[in-house]
């Protein structure tokens, strides 16, 4: 009796093991009105029987794929144009009709509700550094994409240094794992929080705020600035549109070599002494600097050997910057905004 029941189990436990490859399955950035990228090859994959054959429609033409053992199975499809609408049929042991209609489309994720918890912090999966890369980047590691946009965070803020190694071997690992060895990639710094303050001080997130600066020495990166955007009393700033529109004049420089648009505000070049005073040179200045609003120019500092730094006068001179205060009479550092909130920052260049 006992024999027979085991035997009963073993082909209930075979059955179901059969029933879960019986059909092809797809993740859900393989979908119905999922945006992929237009001339590129794309890649498409999912699951099946292991070493069954899978069939792809797309544009009047056909791709085969054949799953490995574990019912994995990946193909490539030709270069389309964006538009649409269009048609992918995927077919093996059963058949899935997909409909591309061209169309953005969006759909809420998964919401976590906040909670009160007393004692011991308890494991939340979302924060630990495994789950951001396991829920949100490998299960898109195939997905065909032409750039990376990566929004600084504020995890580091306590420890900036770590954040001059972190992001260039971020950069280099998705690179890798994406199998695109230039791959472009767009970074936005952090932006203007906490309380503003008018004389020059230390600042964790001024120093986390420029690590970012140092990594466009990584070839094809760019970054936006989002100094300005931000709010005292809101670290996720509201006015994302002006954000997201620096990042449209950023990418077609990278993505296609677009060598001609206006894409960057001031970029610092280099430094040298005259005396007591110190001349900023900048490139990215179209028509020369400018002050925004007018007036003076404000959150200048400069310090000697000491690092004491001392509020400075700053004055414009086509794409240089002259910083002076006879109170320093040997200067050797400078800095401008080295604040958490540099409320009313306005060194701008003329477009």
């Amino acid at each position: 009796m006992r024999n027979k029941i085991n035997c009963f189990i073993a082909l209930i436990f075979v059955a179901l093991k059969l029933n879960t490859y019986s059909n092809i399955r797809l993740p859900q950035l393989v979908s119905y009105n999922m945006v992929s990228q237009s001339n590129a090859k794309i890649k498409l994959w999912g699951w099946a029987s292991p070493e069954k054959k899978v069939n792809v429609k797309f544009i009047g033409k056909s791709y085969r794929a054949l799953a490995n053992g574990t019912g994995n199975w990946l193909t490539k499809a030709g270069l389309f144009k964006s538009g649409g609408p269009y048609q992918m049929l995927i077919t093996g042991e059963n058949k899935i009709d997909l409909n591309l209609r061209g169309d953005w489309q969006y759909m809420v994720g998964q919401v976590y509700s906040p909670r009160s918890f007393t004692g011991i912090n308890p494991f939340v999966g979302q924060n630990w550094p495994t789950g951001p890369y396991n829920t949100m980047v490998a299960p898109a590691i195939n997905y065909t994409v032409k750039s990376m946009v990566w929004y600084q965070g504020k995890t580091n803020s306590g420890k900036p240094a770590e954040y001059l190694k972190f992001l260039p071997s971020l950069i280099a690992d998705w690179r890798a794992k994406w199998q695109q060895d230039n791959l472009p990639f767009l970074f936005v710094r952090l932006p203007d929080f906490i309380k503003a303050t008018y004389s020059p001080v230390g600042s964790y997130w001024a120093e986390t705020r420029w690590r970012p600066f140092k990594t466009l020495a990584v070839p094809n990166t760019a970054m936006a600035v989002a100094i300005d955007p931000g709010k005292w009393n809101d670290i996720y700033p509201l006015d994302k549109k002006n954000i997201g529109n620096r990042l449209v004049w950023v990418a077609p420089h990278l993505t296609c070599n677009n060598l001609t648009l206006v894409y960057s505000g001031p970029v610092y070049q280099s430094c040298k002494t005259e005396g007591n005073k110190l001349i900023l040179s900048f490139t990215e200045t179209e028509s020369g600097l400018m002050v925004k609003g007018g007036g003076e120019l404000q959150y200048f500092a400069k310090a000697g050997a000491n690092k004491k730094y001392i509020c400075a006068k700053a004055t414009i001179d086509g794409n240089k910057v002259i910083v002076r205060n006879d109170a320093v009479p040997h200067p050797v550092y400078v800095r401008y905004a080295w604040a958490d909130n540099p409320d009313g920052d306005n060194l701008h260049k003329n477009v």
